[in-house]
């Protein structure tokens, strides 16, 4: 990712709770986090987050880096009217 034209500041922050790289992208600044799931193949739309089963083989570091994205599609569902 650093030889990406575009990205600068790319650190990454190991003492964070999950892991996370920061970098800026074109001037727009970004926290990546990062998780590793229990599957040998990740599709382009790697289906429900909500599923239980995505938290399968995954470590406290990786069900914590999908929490938030796993809370926010539950609310979407739960309050489709937003």
């Amino acid at each position: 990712m650093k030889d990406t034209n575009g990205i600068e500041g790319l650190v990454e922050i190991r003492e964070a709770l999950v892991p996370t790289i920061t970098f800026k992208f074109f001037e727009v600044e970004i926290d990546l986090l990062f998780a590793r799931v229990n599957r040998t193949k990740i599709d382009d739309d790697i289906g429900d987050l909500t599923d239980e089963n995505i938290l399968r083989g995954c470590d406290g570091e990786s069900a914590r880096s999908l929490a938030g994205a796993r809370d926010t599609n539950m609310i979407l569902r739960l309050l489709p009217d937003i």
